[in-house]
């Protein structure tokens, strides 16, 4: 009996190693290479080349989520972008932009607790209270330049748009004949500063609640983007919430 039952255990084990064999042969199907980023999708796999800004330098992000919002009658598509590493940042693109001339504007979010250490709260507070004209001269300044952002900051900014109405809506409408009602998205307020050479920004939204998220942006040209694949069996993830608040 031991012999038989020693020879049954080999015999399964023998199978169970074929199985496994055929199973890790088993290749994922060549992705379509795309070039154009105006076409991404839920799904699709970006790969960064060589950049400064850590997480994106030589990083690669799927992205997982797409919303819409409308900043000034301008519709802009807002995709979430999460790296291998579980890093996120996001990716915006505007319905006038062209895949010839696009900018890749992309932004992360600042935790509150960081926002003090990269800038003085005094200078945000006075971006709300006072609207930009010919006789003030706001500016934000950095007060030091983190590890975690470098690459991602400029040392001055100026205003450039002031309490700009804002509505997202959770989803991609890109392709979509309608579009969601006002009414039925999330309203905020949008301020934006730019530094002098308009390559990097400090965007904040103010939701009606009051509720305050700070983003820092760059532009970067497309060639940033070494390449984006599209796997025709990869499994999309669910579009979910990630506005900031």
């Amino acid at each position: 009996m031991a012999i038989q039952s020693i020879a049954i255990l080999a015999a399964l084990l023998k199978r169970g190693m074929i199985f496994i064999r055929q199973h890790l042969s088993v290749r994922r199907p060549n992705p379509q290479i795309m070039t154009d980023p105006m076409a991404l999708q839920i799904g699709d796999h970006i790969h960064f080349g060589q950049l400064l800004q850590p997480p994106l330098q030589n990083g690669h992000f799927q992205v997982v989520a797409i919303d819409t919002v409308v900043l000034d009658n301008v519709r802009q598509s807002v995709l979430m972008l999460v790296g291998e590493d579980g890093s996120s940042c996001y990716l915006t693109m505007s319905d006038s932009d062209h895949a010839e001339t696009i900018l890749l504007r992309i932004g992360r979010h600042v935790s509150d607790k960081t926002i003090g250490q990269l800038f003085n709260i005094d200078e945000l507070t006075a971006l709300f209270e006072e609207e930009p004209n010919e006789t003030t001269s706001l500016a934000l300044k950095r007060r030091r330049d983190l590890p975690l952002f470098s690459g991602w900051t400029a040392s001055s900014y100026y205003p450039a748009l002031h309490a700009i109405n804002g509505i997202r809506h959770r989803g991609d409408f890109r392709n979509s004949a309608f579009m969601p009602l006002p009414i039925e998205g999330e309203g905020f307020d949008y301020y934006l500063m730019l530094s002098q050479n308009q390559r990097h920004g400090v965007a904040i939204e103010v939701n009606d609640e009051g509720r305050i998220a700070l983003s820092l942006m760059i532009q970067l040209a497309p060639e940033a983007i070494e390449r984006i694949e599209r796997f025709s069996a990869t499994r999309k993830s669910p579009i979910r919430s990630f506005a900031p608040y």
